[in-house]
């Protein structure tokens, strides 16, 4: 089976670049073989301070899997597994780019009208609970690269 991916742009400079791929995988394939399959072509852009999320959906789900890039982290979004079962006949998937976990956190909330008690129940426990611990961290390349800015500006004044 062929599937479609695209996703969101991360900047201005990523504008200008088509990020739709095809990908082949087999008829028994879950999405979490085509999160796998992404993550070894490198489909996920690095994005400064790297505490992002994407999430794949399609035309029929809001959320089929996320993906937390500060830890690394898969979440599985429905107990259906395979693609065959949750395409929408278009073999077509979007990975929607959340600059935060709060970013992303805000949207499912809002698709809930802020229902925790709805949330909770649809078992979204979890996800929230993830959101919350990754909640304003970033990896330590922010602070380096202030760093190696602050040398060459020495450098170049010597």
């Amino acid at each position: 089976m062929y599937i479609t991916v695209n996703r969101d742009s991360v900047c201005m400079g990523d504008d200008v670049l088509d990020h739709k791929i095809k990908i082949n995988l087999g008829d028994d394939a879950s999405y979490e073989d085509l999160y796998n399959e992404l993550k070894k072509l490198s489909y996920f852009p690095y994005v400064s301070g790297n505490n992002v999320v994407w999430v794949l959906n399609n035309k029929e789900y809001n959320c089929i899997f996320s993906y937390f890039t500060y830890d690394n982290s898969f979440s599985a979004g429905l107990s259906e597994t395979l693609l065959s079962n949750i395409d929408d006949g278009t073999h077509s998937y979007y990975l929607s780019y959340f600059s935060s976990p709060e970013k992303w956190k805000e949207y499912f909330y809002s698709v809930y009208n802020n229902n925790e008690k709805d949330l909770y129940h649809d078992g979204w426990g979890d996800e929230i609970k993830h959101c919350n611990e990754l909640a304003g961290k970033s990896v330590e390349y922010k602070a380096s690269h202030k760093n190696i800015i602050a040398r060459l500006k020495a450098w170049i004044h010597k």
